[in-house]
C-alpha cells in the first residue's frame, strides 16, 4: 500500500528535481530525504530518479507516480478539508511573487476585499524589479508578463496595462509641447532602468523613436519605479510613459503628451506551476481579481 506521507515528500523531491530544494521546503533533512525515497522505491520495486551531476529527474515509472500522486494529494487535501469544514478554516500561506510597480498601486487594490472574504489565508507578496524565478523564491503565485518556453507553467491572462506619455504645465510651457513623435527627440525623457534584467522596459517604446528600426533615444534620466517616474514628470523633470490608472495621476495636474500616438500595451499574467496540488488558494486569489476587474470596481 502506499504511503501518504512518502508520496507528499516524493512529489516535492519530483516537483524540484532536487533533493536540496525539497530538504529546504519541507524542512527535513538531506539525508533522512533520501532514505525515504530509497524505502519507497524499495516498497514500489521500481527506479523513481534518474541521478546526474545535475541533479535528478523523474524515470518513466517516476513521472506516472508523479501524475498519479498529484491527484491523490489533491483528493486527500479535499477530504481533509471537507471533513473539517464545521471547524475553524485551516491557515494557509499564499506567497505572492510580481514586480514593485503592479504591488504598490494596482495589487493592492485586490487586497482588502480578499483578506475581508478569506481572512484564513495570509498574503505573502514579495516585489521585484528584476526577473525573479518561482521555484528558487518558492513562490506559489506569480502576477507579471509571460514566462516564454514554460511547459509546466499555467499562465492566465490577467490585465493589460495601456501606457500614455505625460508631462507637466510647466514642462511644456518651458520646453513646448511635442506635435509628433518625431518631437521626442528634442526632449528631456524619464525612462525605465535601462538594464536587460528589469522587467517591463517595453513601457518606454513610446520614448524609443518613430522608425522601424526604432532607433534608441537618450533618456534624460532611467530609474526603476513607475512611482518615481510619476513623480519626476510632476516636479518638471521630463516626458515619462505613465498607466492612465494610477491612483497618483488623479488628483496631479500631469496633462497627457501626444493623446493621438497608440498606446504601448503591457498583458500580465496569472502564474503558476501544472504540478501543484494544493491549488484551491491560488485559485481563489485568480476568481477575486477577475470578479473585481469584472465588476468594474478596480477605482480606474
Amino acid at each position: 500500500m502506499l504511503d501518504l506521507s512518502k508520496l507528499r515528500l516524493f512529489y516535492w523531491v519530483a516537483k524540484y528535481g532536487s533533493y536540496t530544494k525539497a530538504s529546504k521546503e519541507i524542512d527535513l533533512s538531506q539525508p533522512s530525504l533520501v532514505r525515504q525515497m530509497q524505502a519507497l522505491e524499495e516498497s514500489l520495486g521500481c527506479k523513481l530518479f534518474n541521478r546526474h551531476f545535475r541533479g535528478i529527474s523523474l524515470t518513466q515509472e517516476g513521472e506516472k507516480l508523479f501524475e498519479t500522486t498529484i491527484k491523490i494529494l489533491a483528493e486527500a487535501d479535499t477530504l481533509e478539508k471537507s471533513l473539517k469544514s464545521t471547524q475553524e478554516p485551516i491557515k494557509e500561506t499564499l506567497k505572492i511573487g510580481t514586480t514593485t510597480g503592479i504591488s504598490a498601486d494596482w495589487l493592492v487594490r485586490f487586497i482588502p476585499g480578499f483578506v475581508e472574504q478569506y481572512p484564513h489565508i495570509k498574503l505573502n507578496v514579495l516585489s521585484y524589479t528584476t526577473d525573479f524565478d518561482l521555484d528558487k523564491n518558492n513562490i506559489d503565485v506569480a502576477i507579471r508578463n509571460k514566462i516564454e518556453g514554460e511547459k509546466d507553467l499555467i499562465q492566465k491572462h490577467l490585465y493589460t496595462f495601456d501606457f500614455k506619455l505625460y508631462a507637466s504645465k510647466e514642462y511644456l510651457e518651458k520646453y513646448g509641447y511635442p506635435q509628433t513623435a518625431k518631437d521626442l527627440d528634442n526632449h528631456r525623457l524619464i525612462g525605465f532602468a535601462d538594464d536587460e534584467k528589469v522587467m517591463f522596459q517595453e513601457v518606454d517604446i513610446l520614448l524609443q523613436g518613430d522608425t522601424v528600426e526604432r532607433k534608441k533615444r537618450d533618456y534624460f534620466i532611467t530609474i526603476n519605479s513607475n512611482i518615481a517616474e510619476f513623480r519626476l514628470a510632476e516636479q518638471g523633470v521630463g516626458i515619462a510613459s505613465i498607466w492612465p490608472g494610477l491612483s497618483l495621476l488623479k488628483n496631479s495636474s500631469l496633462v497627457e503628451v501626444l493623446p493621438s500616438v497608440k498606446s504601448m500595451s503591457i498583458d500580465i499574467y496569472y502564474i503558476y506551476h501544472k504540478h501543484v496540488y494544493n491549488t484551491e488558494k491560488v485559485e481563489l486569489l485568480y476568481a477575486h481579481i477577475k470578479k473585481v476587474l469584472h465588476d468594474g470596481k478596480l477605482g480606474i
